[in-house]
């Protein structure tokens, strides 16, 4: 709670990684840049997210 309020730090929940996982596998790498920024609305408590993962 500290985080989110007063460092304004964004939490990501109910992710479904399933498809990461199965592509991590068919590359054979499981290292990845993962990006899910918010949308920069003031004074929102959440935002819909585009999730981006990198190999």
């Amino acid at each position: 709670m500290i985080l989110l309020v007063n460092a304004g730090m964004t939490i990501g929940e109910i992710f479904d990684l399933e498809g990461l996982s199965a592509a991590c596998r068919e590359e054979g790498r499981y290292d990845f840049f993962f990006s899910a920024p918010p949308l920069p609305i003031t004074g929102a408590v959440g935002s819909p997210i585009n999730p981006l993962a990198v190999f």
